[in-house]
């Protein structure tokens, strides 16, 4: 759960391109669940890109040739 919660912020962090907020929103369902949303007023993804962010291995368009990361944070979160 904590490597979840690390991958979601550092994702909305980098988002964000040093200025920006980032909420993150705690609340239990009448399920017996814990919830967590965590949003950022960053830049967002692309539209066409949208379908793939939880597919393994994908990173953006404009993350392919950054080093860092090897685009499995959002599958392993999901």
């Amino acid at each position: 759960m904590q490597q979840i919660v690390i991958n979601l912020l550092n994702n909305a962090r980098h988002a964000l391109d040093g200025n920006g907020e980032i909420v993150i929103h705690l609340y239990e369902t009448g399920e017996e669940r814990i919830c967590i949303d965590v949003q950022d007023s960053g830049r967002g993804i692309p539209k066409h890109e949208q379908q793939y962010v939880f597919e393994p291995f994908y990173r953006g368009e404009n993350k392919k040739l950054k080093v860092r990361g090897l685009g499995l944070g959002l599958p392993f979160s999901k």
